[in-house]
C-alpha cells in the first residue's frame, strides 16, 4: 500500500463506489464508508470488487457491520477507537481513528497498523481539540506508528502536517462537491453555501443542523441522534458533515475533478516541503509564533 499519502473516505457516511473508483484512478487510496445500512454496504463492496482489481479499504462505524463479507481486495479497515475488529487477518490492516492522546497510546498498544488523528473539524465522531493541535500532542507522546490527520485538511494544511511527520492526510467532507461524488445535487448546492458554522457537535458527534432538522431533546446524547442518522433527507435526519465542507467548496472550484485535486495538490505538497526543508537547514529547530495557542516545533531534516 504505497499510495497512502492521501486517503479518501466516501463522505456523509455513505458508500460511493463511483467516488472510490475515481480516487483509485487518481492514485489516492480509496476507502468506502459502509454507512448504516448493511445491505447497501454489502452491495457497494461487491460492486467495487467487480469493477476494479485494485486494493481498497472500508470505514466501519458500527459493530454490527463486522458480519459483512470482506472481499480479498480489502486491505485496510478504518475504525473509531473503541470498536474491536473481530477478524484476525494479516491482509486487513487496522487503522484506528483516535480523538485523544490516551486513545492514540492505547491503539498502538493494541497493535494497530496506524492511527488517524481525527480533530474537531471533521464529520461524525470528533475530538474536542482541533486536528492540528491534537496531532502535535499525539506526536509528542507516540512514535513508531503511521499517523494520518483528518479534519480541517486543505492543500496547505496537508503539507504542514506531512512536513511535521504525518504519513499522510484523510479527506472526506471535502470531496462531497466533486462531480465524481454521487451525493444528491440538492445537497451539493446547499453545501456550496455553507461556511462550516452550520454544523454542530452533539455528544462528540458532528452533524449538519438545519432549521427544519428533526427535533431533539434539550440536551441530546448520541443515542438520541442515532435514529436520525443514515437519511439524506434533511427534514427527516441528520447528516454527518465536517466544518471542512467549506474547504471542499474552494477545492472543487479550483480543481473540478478528483484527479486534478490529487495530482496538483501532491505537487504542491512537494514544493511546500522542499521550502520547509531549506528553512530548517538554517536552524535545527525553529519556533514559529502562531494563533493556535501553542508552539510548533519543526523537526530536524535528515
Amino acid at each position: 500500500m504505497k499510495n497512502l499519502k492521501i486517503i479518501g473516505i466516501t463522505p456523509i457516511e455513505k458508500p460511493d463506489v463511483k467516488l472510490a473508483l475515481a480516487l483509485s484512478k487518481a492514485k489516492a487510496f480509496p476507502v468506502i464508508h459502509l454507512g448504516r445500512d448493511q445491505k447497501e454496504a454489502a452491495e457497494a463492496i461487491r460492486e467495487m470488487s467487480k469493477k476494479t482489481k485494485v486494493k481498497f479499504g472500508v470505514c466501519i462505524s458500527e459493530s454490527g457491520f463486522f458480519d459483512i463479507n470482506l472481499s480479498d481486495q480489502i486491505t485496510l479497515a478504518i475504525i473509531p477507537y473503541g470498536l474491536t475488529f473481530p477478524f484476525k487477518s494479516k491482509r486487513v490492516k487496522i487503522v484506528y481513528q483516535v480523538h485523544s492522546v490516551e486513545e492514540a497510546i492505547a491503539a498502538q498498544q493494541d497493535g494497530a497498523y496506524g492511527i488517524i488523528v481525527k480533530g474537531n473539524e471533521a464529520a461524525g465522531k470528533v475530538s474536542a481539540d482541533s486536528s492540528f493541535i491534537l496531532f502535535q500532542r499525539i506526536s509528542r507522546e507516540v512514535s513508531g506508528i503511521h499517523i494520518w490527520v483528518q479534519g480541517g485538511i486543505g492543500v496547505h494544511s496537508a503539507a504542514a502536517v506531512i512536513g511535521l511527520g504525518a504519513r499522510g492526510v484523510v479527506l472526506d467532507s471535502q470531496l462531497l462537491q466533486f462531480s465524481e461524488c454521487q451525493a444528491p445535487v440538492g445537497l451539493k448546492t446547499l453545501c456550496e453555501k455553507l461556511n462550516g458554522n452550520e454544523t454542530r457537535v452533539i455528544d462528540g458527534f458532528r452533524i449538519l443542523s438545519r432549521p427544519n432538522s428533526p427535533a431533539l431533546p434539550e440536551k441530546p446524547t448520541f443515542e438520541d441522534l442515532v435514529p436520525f442518522l443514515g437519511s439524506l433527507d434533511l427534514d427527516k435526519g441528520y447528516l454527518p458533515l465536517g466544518q471542512d465542507v467549506c474547504i471542499g467548496t474552494d477545492l472543487y472550484q479550483k480543481y473540478k475533478k478528483v484527479s486534478n485535486l490529487v495530482l496538483l495538490s501532491g505537487n504542491l505538497y512537494s514544493d511546500t516541503l522542499g521550502r520547509l526543508k531549506v528553512l530548517i537547514r538554517f536552524q535545527k529547530i525553529m519556533r514559529l509564533p502562531n494563533h493556535w495557542g501553542c508552539d510548533i516545533l519543526l523537526p530536524k531534516v535528515r
